[in-house]
């Protein structure tokens, strides 16, 4: 998603900062193939264009200087407007006399505060008319007094063949600390035309919306058939309620400023999407406060609203409307449906159905939009909610798109760094996923390879240890704000997959009040290893997690956590009861090449041991870490075939009536050295023990079978 990449300023030709930006709007063409990416520094709004050709950066363009930056000017939506025709000459001089196609994109700016630097005033030859140049040297348009035709019929390009070509690689120094007080140069919102080509970027003209002092635009689209004319919405600043107007990107007046929606608003509540209908004069307009309201612009009619909420603890609060997206395939016509997809920021994705459903049946289930002649009853006539998709996109929705005549829904997500194709072929309505690419929504913790030939796992994977395509498998463990463990694949991306940890997590956390599961979820993991020896009879990947004693086994032939807990056993599991001690908590982790035995590294210095496929506890180094508790069970050492349980076993068959049969003095001289080597051994082993030092690394020869 553009929201998440991030590019440096020294890729840039004209920044040589090194800060990094982060892009806001991207917009491509296939067969330009380019791409015009609009970013900026995270501390302030966007306000550079770079075109890319292919991968390749090849102009970079600043849409204000200093003074207007520090103002807090920036981009706020990009509109593709189409292709034309110009002259190849003005943007790049080996090209003179010759046409090509470009790319005219409209850029909706606004600023925040109320400082301007003016631009300044020129006549025109004659003096009839008065014409603004901009510090960049671009034209701006947009006064009362402008004389342009407002014809809708001629093309852009043929209305611009006269204007200055000018490059804006110049306003970065373009800084003067002259201003106008002019009112009509106070404005706080502009559109931007730009020209983009394979070879080069222009800044054609500067549209300022001086007629509305205090519109200050978020958004805009450009209606189907409405040549030359785009709506733009945003909010009025003297009011704080939202508004909406249409404006000739030609002559730079305002044709229309719209009313229908003035009554229905509420302060501070903002216009965050607008969508075409399949019907001609009708958008789709979602808001902050969870509402969606279809309008009719050539009559400037509110046709009806949707409305959007959630139920948290504190009760029903709205949601905000982040995507819209109709459906137009045969399928859905047919069964006289006409669906409306809305994505909201809690994540769900609501479809309705928009034919009007009230006691009488419509005669032609007009479902997109009506005329201003319409009955009131068909415009309050309820719509019916077909069905929700719950949780699709965890962090909220980006971006809905219902592919042309197909009853598929391609939506993105806004923080889940997901993309998912739903399918509508149910009788009841209801989706399903057809396919997706989910990735990690925050930076892996732990990465590598799964089983890269002989090696046995690592991050570097090459043909002399035998790896190939079918192996290239990486496992990668999310951080502390999603942890999961997901496998990707470099040869084939549908072998991606999320690694499961129980069933209907999702669901449950919504029964708790949870915003997602991923308070359900295990801890972060911390390190994590594999062993394929015996995968095919149980689990052959072990993970230990923060702040965490007990280690999980996974299987990835099944792609879940399907193995027993790893735990010694006087340790609780409920969450109701105290937790191992802190020095308990597994720092490392290494599975036996044979495949059965797990060790496990601590905070404290003790290493367990533990079988896999039961997970048993098998010892400790040293030893006598886990003596006290087989001690207290009354289990010995709590090692098979221990010598020292045999032998006391064997003083008890020899008792006679209570008294212990009497031993020589030889053997007397034996125990005794046999007690002394005991002993050395033991202030050894305390020795070689890890006391106040965590492990930090394991390691098993592939003797250790």
């Amino acid at each position: 998603t553009a929201n998440s990449v991030a590019i440096k300023r020294s890729n840039v030709t004209n920044n040589k900062s090194g800060i990094p930006e982060v892009m806001s709007h991207v917009v491509s063409d296939a067969s330009l193939q380019v791409t015009i990416c609009v970013h900026g520094p995270r501390a302030q709004r966007p306000a550079t264009v770079t075109l890319y050709r292919r991968t390749s950066a090849v102009r970079t363009t600043a849409l204000y200087g200093r003074s207007k930056i520090r103002n807090w000017w920036g981009v706020c939506d990009v509109i593709q407007l189409g292709k034309v025709k110009v002259d190849a000459g003005t943007l790049d001089a080996e090209k003179e006399g010759r046409t090509e196609n470009a790319l005219l994109i409209a850029l909706v700016c606004s600023r925040e505060d109320d400082e301007e630097d003016g631009g300044a005033v020129h006549n025109g030859e004659g003096g009839g008319n008065r014409r603004r140049i901009g510090r960049d040297g671009v034209e701006i348009v947009g006064h009362d007094d402008d004389d342009a035709s407002e014809g809708d019929d001629d093309s852009y390009v043929e209305n611009n063949k006269e204007d200055e070509d000018v490059t804006s690689d110049e306003s970065d120094a373009s800084d003067s600390s002259s201003s106008s007080e002019d009112e009509e140069s106070r404005h706080r919102g502009e559109v931007i035309l730009l020209l983009a080509t394979r070879s080069g970027l222009q800044i054609k003209r500067r549209l300022q919306i001086s007629t509305l002092p205090n519109f200050s635009p978020s958004i805009g689209m450009h209606p189907s058939t409405y040549v030359n004319k785009v709506v733009l919405a945003g909010i009025d600043c003297s009011t704080n309620r939202m508004k909406m107007i249409l404006l000739n990107i030609r002559s730079g007046k305002v044709v229309h400023d719209f009313k229908c929606l003035t009554k229905h608003s509420e302060r501070n509540e903002v216009i965050t999407v607008m969508e075409q209908s399949p019907a001609v004069d009708t958008i789709a307009a979602g808001t902050s406060l969870g509402r969606v309201h279809l309008l009719n612009l050539r009559h400037d009619v509110k046709l009806f609203t949707l409305n959007h909420s959630r139920r948290t603890k504190t009760g029903v609060v709205p949601v905000k409307v982040t995507a819209l997206s109709f459906r137009t395939d045969g399928g859905a016509q047919r069964q006289g449906l006409a669906p409306l997809a809305v994505g909201r920021d809690d994540g769900d994705v609501s479809v309705w159905d928009l034919t009007p459903r009230d006691s009488e049946e419509d005669d032609d289930r007009e479902g997109f939009g009506a005329s201003k002649k319409m009955g009131r009853n068909k415009r309050d006539a309820q719509r019916t909610l077909l069905t929700t998709l719950s949780q699709l996109h965890r962090g909220g929705v980006s971006h809905l798109t219902y592919l042309p005549n197909e009853p598929l829904l391609l939506s993105s997500g806004a923080r889940s760094n997901s993309l998912v194709m739903t399918i509508f072929d149910s009788p009841d309505h209801s989706g399903r996923p057809l396919r997706s690419r989910v990735g990690h929504s925050a930076p892996p913790g732990v990465i590598r390879y799964l089983h890269p030939g002989s090696m046995g796992g690592g991050i570097l994977a090459n043909a002399s240890d035998g790896t190939d395509a079918s192996s290239c498998q990486i496992l990668s463990a999310a951080g502390p704000r999603e942890r999961t463990l997901r496998v990707f694949s470099t040869a084939r991306s549908v072998l991606d997959k999320e690694y499961s940890q129980g069933k209907g997590l999702t669901k449950r956390a919504r029964e708790l009040g949870l915003e997602d599961r991923t308070e359900l979820l295990l801890p972060e993991i911390v390190a994590f290893t594999t062993c394929e020896a015996r995968n095919r009879d149980w689990g052959d990947l072990v993970t230990i997690h923060r702040d965490h004693a007990m280690a999980y086994v996974w299987s990835t032939r099944r792609g879940a956590q399907s193995g027993p807990v790893l735990r010694q056993s006087n340790w609780n599991v409920s969450a109701m009861k105290p937790p191992p001690p802190v020095r308990c908590h597994a720092t490392s982790v290494c599975i036996s090449s044979c495949g059965n035995f797990v060790l496990v590294g601590t905070k404290g210095g003790v290493i367990y041991r533990y079988n896999i496929q039961s997970g048993i506890g098998r010892g400790s180094y040293p030893r006598d870490a886990t003596a006290g508790e087989n001690k207290a069970k009354g289990t010995g050492s709590g090692v098979a075939g221990s010598l020292d349980r045999t032998m006391r076993i064997l003083e008890k068959k020899m008792r006679v009536d209570g008294i212990a049969a009497l031993e020589d003095d030889d053997d007397d001289e034996e125990m005794v050295a046999k007690s002394r080597m005991e002993e050395r051994r033991k202030a050894r082993l305390l020795l070689a023990r890890h006391d106040g030092a965590a492990v930090t690394g394991l390691a098993v020869d592939a003797l250790n079978k």
